[in-house]
């Protein structure tokens, strides 16, 4: 019941406000808006004013807003969506994935003066895969990595890049378990990196290490004030926007990409698992997952308001609109294509959640 709700929240925190900033800026650019909906299903109430009708449905995985001249039949609106300039329509597409940044930014902050800023982050042995290195190496599933070589790992990516920078070494881990400070040695297997088309890339002497575990990483908090969470706030932000984006370049770049991709399930579970490890972790939680949601909104893929874009950006090189059946047309087919993704995708989630 818990990662119900918390999805259901956590959907809610993200999609009002994306919806919002688009309803925002489609007002001010002069366009009618004939509905804004928190939810979707039959109407439970709904208020109208200054002629936009603001409706509450019962299923509360999404929000949407309603805007004249986004139908083909309404592509001659005097007051639609087609009527306005170009930087005006570009600003009403990017005025979600704007809001949603905003929304990460305000709950990073509001987070570092509640809970404390992120200094860096627990590493926490999840899963050891029994034919890797680690596996003969004698770690334990809830091992915590405190040090390598000598080094403290006070950050999950810290250890993760140092494992992969030693392969085939000899590395002395410590980890906590029970209470006590465990001594460790491991050999990282090396391994190459293969590209989409499943090439080789870099030489042999390029390989990473890996020794088959998986981390659950957690927040480790330390309280500041208003200044230092203003600026823990950006710092947050700006890195999780910066790794998101080299995430999904390694998506759409690499063969294993599609094995760090989660759909509704894998977002339902995280948020759950975070909700269990207090307020503070899902509140972190959901600044990353709006982050996720303004980035993903703008990728250019048709129905997507990314892909919508490049029907404005085909506008402006050739002077001239694109015929409006054309473009609802392509979005259709680009919606069914998503719809058909996530059903793969959750697919994936259930087989991995079987599995695990």
């Amino acid at each position: 019941m818990l990662y119900i709700v918390a999805f259901l929240v956590l959907i809610g925190v993200l999609m009002i406000p994306h919806e919002w900033g688009h309803y925002i800026v489609a007002r001010r650019a002069g366009m009618k808006v004939y509905e804004y909906s928190i939810g979707v299903g039959p109407e439970i109430f709904s208020r109208v004013r200054d002629g936009v009708k603001f409706s509450l449905r019962p299923i509360p995985i999404m929000a949407y807003v309603r805007i004249a001249g986004m139908e083909p039949d309404e592509a001659d609106h005097p007051e639609g969506f087609g009527s306005k300039s170009i930087p005006w329509r570009f600003a009403v597409l990017v005025a979600g994935s704007g809001m949603n940044l905003l929304v990460a930014l305000v709950v990073f902050i509001a987070a570092g003066m509640t809970f404390g800023k992120v200094v860096g982050t627990t590493s926490v042995v999840k899963h050891i895969d029994p034919q890797m290195p680690a596996y003969t190496a004698g770690f334990k599933v809830g091992d915590r990595i405190v040090e390598v070589n000598g080094q403290k790992i006070r950050d999950t990516d810290k250890f993760i890049e140092t494992i992969a920078s030693l392969p085939n070494k000899l590395v002395h881990v410590k980890v906590l378990r029970e209470g006590s400070v465990i001594p460790l040695t491991v050999v990282p297997k090396g391994r190459v990196v293969k590209g989409k088309t499943g090439k080789v890339e870099g030489s042999p002497a390029e390989r990473i290490g890996r020794i088959g575990i998986e981390i659950s990483s957690r927040p480790i908090f330390k309280r500041v004030g208003l200044v230092e969470s203003i600026e823990g706030g950006i710092e947050a932000t700006v890195g999780w926007t910066a790794q998101i984006l080299q995430g999904m370049v390694y998506i759409f770049t690499h063969r294993e990409g599609i094995k760090h991709v989660g759909g509704p399930i894998a977002i339902a579970k995280a948020a759950g698992d975070s909700a269990k490890h207090g307020l503070a972790e899902y509140t972190w939680f959901t600044g990353v997952l709006s982050i996720n949601l303004a980035i993903f909104n703008l990728l250019p893929f048709l129905a997507l308001d990314g892909g919508r874009m490049l029907f404005l950006l085909y506008e402006l090189v050739r002077r001239k609109r694109i015929d409006p059946r054309k473009e609802f047309l392509a979005n259709a087919i680009g919606m069914g294509f998503l719809l058909l993704l996530i059903v793969l995708i959750t697919a994936k989630d259930l087989r991995d959640l079987i599995l695990k």
